[in-house]
């Protein structure tokens, strides 16, 4: 079964044009030269799921400058630790998306969240949580490149709104609905 280790992260002063520029804007807040408490996790066989611990050690740098609370950190590792081991026991793999999109290992733990839903195991928000974190977590490999984009691991649908202020300017707000969502 998958498990979850917590770390001490010591963060070095390199961060982006886009991490200073964060930094700037927090009064003088500095980043923490040492992060508690930063999980990472582990398949059964003892091997780390490298691509999460490096979505969390990203996610710990925003913890430092006061942008997230390790709490939510540790509610992520909770729902991404319960994805894993579901990949286990089905024997899936997270970064393989066949052509046939009702065998995506994500379209099935959908339907696997889903049915513990209806069976009353979990409830309606824990799913829906569950669900996000996971999708965040490809979301953020996507935007990182670090997946194949030929095939994409769910749709993922642009939607765009006129808004229109006072003075008759015309703004849009873009949103994005996930299928999976």
């Amino acid at each position: 079964m998958a498990r979850a280790e917590f770390i001490q992260l010591k963060l070095c002063e390199r961060f982006s044009l886009r991490d200073r520029l964060i930094r700037s804007r927090l009064e003088g807040r500095s980043a923490a030269e040492t992060i508690s408490d930063v999980p990472q996790l582990y398949w059964q066989s003892g091997h780390p799921w490298h691509e999460v611990n490096l979505w969390f050690f990203n996610q710990a740098k925003l913890v430092s400058l006061g942008l997230r609370d390790i709490k939510t950190l540790h509610a992520i590792a909770v729902s991404m630790k319960f994805y894993m081991s579901f990949l286990e026991s089905e024997r899936l793999s997270w970064d393989v998306f066949p052509d046939k999109y009702a065998e995506r290992c994500l379209v099935i733990f959908r339907g696997y969240l889903v049915k513990l839903r209806v069976d009353g195991e979990l409830a309606p928000s824990t799913c829906k949580r569950r669900m996000n974190d996971v999708l965040k977590f490809y979301d953020w490999l996507l935007e990182m490149k670090m997946l194949d984009r030929k095939v994409l691991p769910f749709r993922k649908e642009r939607n765009e709104i006129p808004i229109f202020n006072a003075a008759g300017v015309k703004r849009t707000l873009v949103t994005y609905r996930r299928d999976l969502s």
